[in-house]
């Protein structure tokens, strides 16, 4: 009767199937290749939860800008508009540069240079606080562009009535308003633009809160 040949251990007697070396490497490469997979996975986890938070404090950054142009909006551009014609709710009935006149001419008709005295010193330092925030304000790079428009916007209106002080203050109570476009044109012109810029940059700002 024939001896059985020495098989390497493991090896089924022929030698037909793997060793227990071949099973292990299988095993241990088998293994590595899930770890990597597994390493891969958390990588892209990971940087998917990075760029999830800095899109978050993007966000956040440009939600506290937002406010803060706001709030100068409310509480210097709308202030100055109640001082000086009177009615914050005749400055919401406003809709254009005729309308603006109109409102202008009522006020200074009755009041003369009394009206320009009373917008001088009660209302212009808004005008001031107005620049002087703009001036101190540091926007998002994108956005500097937009905040520049409105900090210029509102130099001009209060240029405008600057000028329209002085106009009143010659005519004294010989109000005329047939002469009174020119220095209410600049001021005209400076709401306009102001109340462009201003839509300009709150349109932008929800762009890049919404994302």
């Amino acid at each position: 009767m024939a001896e059985p040949t020495n098989a390497p251990l493991g090896s089924p007697l022929g030698g037909g199937g793997p060793s227990l070396e071949d099973e292990e490497r299988a095993m241990k490469s088998g293994k590595g290749r899930m770890l990597a997979a597994m390493a891969f996975a958390v990588m892209v986890f990971g940087g998917l939860f990075v760029w999830y938070l800095f899109q978050g404090d993007a966000s956040n950054s440009y939600r506290e800008f937002g406010k803060t142009v706001n709030g100068i909006h409310n509480d210097q551009w709308l202030k100055f508009w109640e001082c000086s014609l009177q009615s914050g709710a005749a400055y919401d009935r406003i809709t254009t540069n005729t309308e603006l006149k109109t409102a202008l001419d009522q006020r200074a008709s009755r009041g003369g240079a009394r009206f320009g005295s009373l917008v001088r010193d009660r209302c212009m330092p808004m005008l001031g606080a107005l620049h002087d925030k703009y001036a101190t304000l540091l926007p998002p790079d994108d956005l500097k562009e937009e905040v520049r428009a409105v900090a210029e916007a509102g130099d001009g209106l209060r240029t405008g009535f600057s000028e329209y002080i002085a106009f009143l203050d010659a005519a004294g109570t010989s109000y005329d308003a047939e002469t009174s476009g020119p220095p209410i044109m600049k001021i005209a012109r400076a709401w306009f633009d102001y109340k462009t810029a201003f839509n300009v940059l709150n349109r932008k700002l929800r762009t890049k809160i919404d994302g």
